[in-house]
């Protein structure tokens, strides 16, 4: 849970246990499709209810700060400026800023099979 802004650095929480009872009920009571997992993020205010979307286009502008822990040893916190154009009603990220909790189904495996033929043929 984070809160939707520039930065991932400062979090908020607002706990619906509600919500994530039923999605936990689901999950134990009716499993996933065989390869799938499930992204679920929550928005920073109260949770209005809950939609399945998919993965908005966009992508983040990485960047390591460099801090102390309280032995002064040095850790690096990943930020970051998100970048989004994707004015999709059913991107998570909309969801989540009009206060719906996002689940967008995920799948592992990224291989570009409609074109596997293609380059065997170039390459093999």
């Amino acid at each position: 849970m984070f809160l939707f802004s520039k930065t991932i650095m400062y979090f908020q929480i607002h706990v619906n246990f509600s919500i994530i009872n039923k999605i936990a009920n689901d999950v134990l009571e009716n499993g996933l499709t065989e390869n799938v997992c499930l992204n679920i993020n929550f928005p920073h205010e109260n949770i209005k209810g809950i939609k399945v979307c998919h993965q908005a286009k966009a992508y983040w502008n990485e960047s390591f700060v460099e801090r102390k822990d309280p032995m002064g040893f040095s850790y690096y916190w990943l930020t970051g400026i998100y970048n989004c154009k994707d004015e999709n009603s059913r991107a998570d990220h909309l969801a989540m800023k009009d206060g719906y909790c996002a689940i967008t189904p995920m799948h592992v495996d990224l291989t570009a099979y409609k074109v596997i033929e293609e380059y065997k043929n170039r390459f093999e």
